[in-house]
């Protein structure tokens, strides 16, 4: 993995079948959350300072760029380019096959001929596929229905992986799927597992979607829900003290705009001071993990978009347009830093931020404007970018088992946050 810092288990089973991979391609080239073919890991962690992107890319991948936006007479072929940037034959070859499918399905997207139905019964069907004997256990998972501030229903899910000691900080995980598609029984397997590196107590929540319910409909639901843990923190054996949001592609675009809604708002329970007594305020929100989100209404026209966002890497600009369409249905959408919280002027009081970026992700760029963003606002954040891996890598762990390195990696950094906190 590349990194950059700011300068401020329980054993698993795995699967592997080309049903799955077969359906889990099908479901990522329509609803912006990628699934990738096997990569290997790589477990070297190197801390880079510069502040122009192509400083966080090895020199190889900048050539690329390079090479691609301004020099196109030197690749001999589409495919030539292509291979460039694949680690492993079999990643190749998987993305070679379901080209075709890409830009057919981007055709009927960009036509207006897709409908978010056949989307949404995709991913269950690859939901289903997963057997419960195969997923990673749990102590216990248990559900609640809250209301929302429309008086509309919410279902929330806690998954205990068998904390030996009560009360445990808490992983509040938002859930991806281009705002219109997913909830928390697809994404099942990828929160049991992000509770088993972490061995912390993982919340999740059914958001309401689009485009029945545009923005902000999803935040607001994501807010209510952050709000409802930290209250009721005591009856959940949960640390309302120890509190961390984030999440997955446009999961983590939500997680990030709630944290804006929320960095003003005090825990329940404040802690006294140290010294001179009296209460000490802090803030709601304890960190912030966000996975290859989109973040800012340029993410349509960046260079990571041009390059990835073609149909050979998966995630689509088509897929993209789509769901923001959807999504983001009023023109004053695309100025709200609460639809696209790049736009945010003011960044004081978010907690510390751990960004992972996909270094063949369409979506990569937008990640690391958000690094720079925090970095000119003097916040703390840790930037990791994982070399190989296409948007949508947590959900492969059941036939990538080599990912679970870089989830280890991003929980161990959240647990040193939430228990030194």
């Amino acid at each position: 993995m590349q990194v950059r810092p700011s300068g401020n288990n329980n054993s698993t089973k795995y699967i592997s079948t080309r049903t799955l991979l077969f359906h889990v391609c099908i479901l990522s080239l329509i609803c912006a959350n990628l699934l990738v073919w096997p990569l290997q890991a790589i477990s070297i962690e190197q801390g880079i300072n510069g502040s122009n992107k192509n400083d966080y890319l090895d020199s190889s991948e900048s050539n690329h760029v390079m090479t691609y936006t301004n020099n196109k007479s030197n690749v001999t072929s589409e495919h030539d380019l292509k291979a460039k940037y694949f680690i492993f034959p079999s990643q190749e070859a998987m993305f070679n096959q379901n080209v075709i499918i890409a830009k057919k399905s981007d055709a009927a997207m960009l036509s207006g001929e897709w409908p978010v139905e056949q989307s949404r019964i995709i991913a269950s069907g690859l939901a289903s596929l997963v057997k419960e004997e195969d997923k990673p256990k749990m102590a216990s998972v248990n559900e609640w229905n809250i209301t929302g501030n429309n008086g509309n229903e919410i279902l929330v899910r806690l998954y205990d992986p068998g904390v030996s000691q009560r009360p445990s900080p808490v992983l509040i995980f938002v859930h991806g799927g281009g705002w219109t598609v997913g909830n928390v029984d697809i994404f099942d397997d990828s929160i049991r597992r992000l509770a088993n590196s972490s061995g912390m107590v993982v919340a999740a929540m059914n958001y309401r979607l689009a485009p029945e319910h545009p923005f902000p409909a999803g935040l607001n639901d994501v807010v209510s829900t952050v709000k409802w843990i930290a209250e009721n923190g005591d009856n959940l054996g949960i640390n309302a003290g120890k509190i961390a949001l984030g999440g997955d592609s446009a999961g983590a675009n939500l997680a990030f705009a709630a944290a804006l809604v929320l960095k003003d708002s005090t825990k329940p329970i404040e802690e006294e001071r140290e010294e001179g007594g009296g209460r000490e305020e802090s803030n709601l929100i304890d960190a912030l993990y966000l996975l290859y989100g989109p973040y800012s209404p340029e993410l349509l026209s960046r260079e990571s978009m041009k390059l990835f966002g073609q149909g050979d890497f998966g995630l689509t600009y088509a897929q993209m347009k789509w769901a923001m369409n959807r999504t983001f249905q009023n023109q004053s959408d695309y100025s709200n830093p609460l639809a696209f919280p790049l736009l945010a002027d003011n960044l004081t009081g978010l907690p510390p931020v751990y960004i992972a970026a996909m270094a063949l992700d369409p979506l990569k760029d937008d990640s690391l404007a958000l690094a720079d963003k925090l970095e000119e606002h003097g916040n703390e954040y840790y930037l990791s970018i994982w070399p190989g891996v296409a948007h949508g890598a947590l959900s492969l762990i059941p036939v990538t088992p080599q990912i679970q390195e870089y989830l280890e990696a991003m929980t161990t950094y959240l647990k040193g946050v939430l228990l030194n906190s």
